[in-house]
């Protein structure tokens, strides 16, 4: 039980270590295409590689589990899907900044909704790293550097739809949690097919919304690009553009993919299988840390305040980690 206890724990630290290295891949591909289809795309292509991975293993019974599959469909539906999406109203609503302080308000619901809907109990102990761990987080996505510090308008600032939009992406992303938490808890479910089921529900979320709206082939433009030629005569038909993969885009998306969704997905549902929900959030919500980390690659400053916050957080993660209760 100790065992699975860190193995959860270090699973729930990583996938939030690959979330950070996979921002600065989406970070750059979004400059230039839409959130939405940089979501789907990015769950298309770890659909993918799961598949793969799954082509090479013994087949899972995932039908002497149907409870189980269903909570983990509707989990992927909820947090990946819904929630992702809301979440990106709200990046485009508030910013990033107050977007990102008000997410650390996620792993607080999550371990407010498994008190009321899983029965657990977490150490006082375990409660005051917690709060320390999103304290630290909350002064580190607070600083101001010349990168962040562009005043932003009022109006975006009281956005009610983005303050909406990013109070349901956090209780969407905790209520993912919780039923994905559920699945596991009286299953042997193998955390590889959940987050295949997962990632299919919030890819075909996904799908649905931009095939209602018309918009599949709009989000997903930014991934080719018109190539260059000359003119062929005066017929229309001989010189209608033509488009070939952007292949620099299309390499960035699949690392960050392989990085961000499909390992870091895969640790996620492993962390879910062996800790307590709120454990499992507070540690995979520590990406803000790992990014500052990356700063000096990123060529962005770190500044006093960031590391006093940096080692606040890492005070907090240690107490977490010293309390081995489900």
């Amino acid at each position: 039980m100790n065992q699975d206890f860190w193995l959860g724990q270090l699973a729930a630290l990583s996938s939030a270590a690959l979330w950070a290295a996979a921002s600065v891949g989406y970070r750059y591909l979004g400059q230039t295409i839409p959130a939405l289809g940089l979501n789907l795309a990015k769950g298309l292509v770890a659909l993918g590689l799961i598949l793969l991975t799954v082509l090479g293993l013994p087949i899972f019974p995932i039908q002497e589990s149907p409870q189980a599959v269903g909570l983990l469909l509707v989990s992927g539906f909820l947090g990946i899907g819904l929630g992702d999406t809301a979440y990106f109203v709200a990046l485009r609503e508030l910013g990033a900044r107050i977007t990102l302080l008000l997410c650390t308000l996620s792993p607080l619901i999550t371990l407010l909704l498994a008190f009321c809907f899983l029965n657990e109990t977490i150490p006082h102990f375990t409660v005051i790293g917690t709060i320390i761990t999103l304290g630290g987080i909350t002064i580190v996505i607070s600083e101001r550097t010349p990168s962040n510090s562009t005043p932003t308008a009022p109006s975006a600032q009281l956005s009610k739809l983005g303050l909406i939009a990013v109070m349901g992406s956090n209780l969407a992303q905790a209520g993912g949690v919780i039923l994905a938490r559920m699945a596991f808890l009286d299953t042997e479910f193998d955390p590889l097919y959940a987050a295949l089921l997962r990632i299919f529900a919030g890819v075909l979320f996904l799908v649905i919304l931009g095939g209602s709206q018309g918009k599949l082939g709009a989000w997903l433009e930014g991934f080719w690009q018109l190539k260059g030629g000359a003119r062929r005569g005066n017929d229309p038909a001989a010189n209608m553009p033509s488009y070939a993969l952007n292949l620099q885009a299309c390499m960035i998306l699949v690392l960050a993919a392989l990085a961000g969704t499909y390992l870091g997905i895969w640790l996620q549902q492993i962390s879910l299988k062996f800790v307590s929900a709120g454990i499992a959030q507070t540690l995979s919500s520590t990406s803000p840390l790992f990014i500052l980390l990356l700063a000096p690659i990123l060529k962005e400053p770190i500044t006093i305040r960031a590391g006093l916050g940096a080692i606040l957080a890492v005070g907090g993660i240690a107490l977490v980690f010293l309390n081995p209760t489900l």
